[in-house]
């Protein structure tokens, strides 16, 4: 199913110039990495450039390169097993054996995350059909990276501690019912305000 979808998806539309771009979408199938077996999505960002010269130089890709990694634009689909499927962006072949390797041992660090962790109270306890976590602390931190990594200053001029309560969506599922929870921590706002007061005192 996922190859036909993005064979459509890169197919589907017929104007020229994107055509022209999206000719430069390097699709490989049924690679063999540890025990999974992956296709890989990936863009060539040198080749972008050299179709766009005029608003896109060669620095522009290096400080592309310096945020997501040398390896670019790469997504890896993979089946882990016969019951479990991965969607990776970056981290390499090395990222798919980790997982693999958690698969194989029935292993799930994520519900031992502080984060995770200090919410399931919070949460529905019935079936859950999707969990979504979204750690603030984490993002503020990403952004300053990505920009010192580009070269410009942090956007966040403030220290930023560790929250540990993420907001949070949960889909559940209840007979015929499908339910969808949003948390958001009340720690979580605090700590934003206090984070933003402390940058705007800076």
């Amino acid at each position: 199913i996922c190859r036909k979808l993005v064979k459509q998806v890169l197919a589907a539309c017929p104007d020229e110039e994107v055509q022209k771009y999206l000719s430069k979408v390097q699709y490989k199938e049924g690679q063999k990495i540890g025990s999974a077996t992956v296709d890989e999505i990936s863009l060539n960002l040198d080749e972008i450039q050299r179709l766009n010269e005029k608003d896109l130089d060669t620095k522009d890709v290096e400080t592309v390169k310096k945020i997501i990694g040398k390896e670019g634009i790469t997504l890896r689909l993979a089946a882990l097993d016969a019951d479990h499927f991965a969607m990776v962006f970056g981290g390499g072949p090395k990222r798919i054996e980790q997982l693999a390797a958690l698969v194989k041992e029935d292993k799930a660090p994520l519900a031992e995350d502080a984060n995770v962790k200090n919410i399931q109270s919070q949460l529905p306890t019935v079936a859950r059909s999707f969990e979504l976590y979204v750690c603030g602390d984490t993002i503020m931190k990403a952004v300053n990276e990505i920009a010192e990594a580009a070269g410009e200053d942090k956007p966040i001029h403030a220290d930023i501690p560790e929250i540990n309560a993420p907001f949070t969506i949960v889909g559940s599922v209840s007979g015929n019912t499908q339910q969808v929870n949003i948390y958001v921590p009340m720690k979580l706002i605090v700590s934003i305000k206090d984070i933003a007061t402390a940058a705007a005192a800076d």
